[in-house]
């Protein structure tokens, strides 16, 4: 479906080019977990109609709910019919255009990535899958004609199974005890963890370190994510200053939280299992 709404002229309008885009890039959920992902417009000038299309495999991925925002204020129509996601056909679809006022073509200049339309998706099956945008027309003015358009996909993966080996999260060799009168001023934070044999496939992985200071003030600090083949394992790290707790002396504690990932993206990572490691001392 083309929108573009009736106007005089018939001058090409000249700008860059838009984007449409799945925001985020990446996504990640366990079968049976939901996730949410919108579709945004952005670098358009004079846009004052789009009609936008994503596809998916309703086999992977079933679309649970959908909002389509209303960008053009209270000269927005969405176009019946064509506001939707349907697993029957596995796509969802946005469309709308600017009314006109007194006769006169109205517009909205997009500089920043806007929401048409926000998706929330159920995860079917352990499979990688492309969130594709099949179709992206922008009309603007005048003209109206339509714009040019870059497009970004999105991808969605279910995340490796991971397990923490002991002692799950500690600090390297010789840092569990640092003076504050000897120069030091932080640690490098190291937690152990394993890819599942189960998994069919290789994956990635890391952790996020809670560092919980002598004041009971608690920093997170997320690790590398590590490369693992089904059965490897990974040692990964994060560094923490002492700065961070105004060098409170006494005992810091490590809580780590696995995070499984589909891609080395930290946007690609879901919560696993959080555990207890070693604590560390700090002395004047």
């Amino acid at each position: 479906m083309l929108v573009v709404p009736e106007a005089p002229s018939l001058l090409v309008h000249a700008q860059g080019t838009a984007v449409v885009a799945v925001d985020p890039a990446i996504s990640a959920a366990d079968v049976g977990g939901s996730f949410m992902v919108s579709v945004t417009v952005n670098s358009v000038d004079m846009l004052n109609g789009y009609d936008v299309v994503l596809t998916y495999d309703p086999t992977i991925l079933s679309c649970t709910s959908a909002t389509f925002p209303n960008i053009f204020g209270s000269n927005n129509f969405a176009v019946s019919g064509h506001n939707f996601c349907s697993d029957g056909s596995g796509s969802a679809e946005a469309a709308a255009v600017s009314l006109a006022s007194n006769g006169v073509a109205t517009s909205v200049s997009i500089t920043s990535a806007t929401p048409v339309m926000t998706l929330t998706f159920m995860a079917l099956a352990p499979l990688f899958t492309t969130l594709h945008i099949s179709l992206a027309q922008l009309s603007v003015l005048p003209g109206p004609t339509l714009a040019p358009v870059t497009t970004m996909d999105g991808s969605f993966g279910v995340p490796p199974s991971l397990t923490f080996i002991l002692p799950n999260a500690t600090v390297a060799p010789g840092q569990r005890l640092s003076r504050i009168s000897a120069g030091a001023t932080g640690v490098t934070l190291e937690g152990f963890i394993m890819m599942d044999s189960s998994n069919v496939r290789a994956g990635f992985g890391g952790v996020t370190f809670d560092i919980i200071d002598p004041t009971g003030a608690d920093t997170p600090m997320a690790s590398n994510i590590a490369f693992m083949f089904p059965g490897g394992t990974a040692t990964v790290t994060a560094s923490y200053s002492f700065a961070t707790s105004g060098n409170a002396i006494g005992t810091y504690h490590i809580v780590v939280t696995m995070l499984r990932c589909t891609t080395p993206d930290l946007g690609s990572c879901v919560n696993g299992a959080t555990l207890t490691g070693l604590f560390f001392k700090l002395k004047s």
